[in-house]
């Protein structure tokens, strides 16, 4: 799964997706979307299509019916509509690709579809409009990846803030990004309980901004979920909104 995301949502128009180097995403059901950032060179234009390209011929046995484009494309040129403004999948098709695909899909990657697909709208009144594929059907008697509830929440520093103590985000792999920011093994009784070298100083920088900058931090990389109420992940969002104005202009 490709995590970055280079197509602007923010811009008022669309451009088309045929001749371009992701065509193969018009098999999700849509033919336009949103500019590239103007950072967003030729050559990784190339790289980011051809790690598509691989990435649905992985997922061709789980996904035959253009479910697979419709997840993948969207999370990186995602369906621009007539009036500029972006579409995305509903979560029962997302839901319903984490079903199929699950074993498919690295453990990476499906932690973090899980949080987006639960961002996702069911299309019912009163909910941002959505769509899925034509004649498309869902096996939701069927358990999924959706299903499988809270996480306890061992990454130390995002645990001693105190604003939740369950994420979205798998032990095992919480674990795993432990050791990539920290260049060692996770060990519950061994542990480095201050913020990665990079989040320390933004710390430094922006005095004023430290709980809020933590909470980024960690509603980013471990989306809270309470176990007692629907799985949200507004944590990230809500930091986000108080980082980009007043006194706290982080550049994250």
């Amino acid at each position: 799964m490709v995590i970055a995301s280079s197509a602007h949502p923010m811009s008022n128009h669309c451009v088309s997706l045929k001749e371009t180097r992701f065509e193969m995403c018009i098999r999700a059901g849509y033919d336009k979307t949103f500019p590239f950032e103007n950072d967003f060179t030729e050559a990784e234009q190339q790289e980011v299509a051809r790690e598509f390209t691989e990435i649905l011929k992985s997922l061709k046995n789980c996904s035959h019916d253009g479910l697979a484009e419709l997840i993948e494309c969207s999370l990186f040129v995602p369906k621009c509509n007539m009036l500029g403004e972006p579409v995305y999948p509903c979560r029962q098709a997302c839901a319903e690709y984490l079903r199929r695909c699950e074993y498919e899909l690295s453990k990476h990657a499906l932690d973090y579809l899980i949080p987006w697909c639960l961002l996702l709208s069911n299309g019912s009144v009163g909910h941002a409009p959505c769509f899925q594929p034509s004649n498309f059907t869902a096996n939701e008697s069927a358990p999924g990846p959706l299903d499988r509830g809270c996480q306890e929440l061992i990454f130390p520093a995002c645990k001693n803030i105190g604003a939740f103590d369950h994420t979205l985000i798998s032990v095992s792999m919480q674990k795993k990004l432990y050791s990539w920011f920290f260049k060692k093994e996770y060990n519950a009784n061994d542990t480095e309980t201050e913020f990665p070298g990079a989040v320390r100083k933004l710390l430094d920088q922006y005095p004023k901004c430290q709980e809020n900058i933590k909470k980024l931090f960690c509603g980013e990389h471990f989306p809270p979920c309470f176990p007692d109420e629907s799985p949200r992940v507004n944590l990230r969002e809500r930091a986000k909104i108080e980082l980009g104005w007043g006194t706290c202009m982080v550049q994250w």
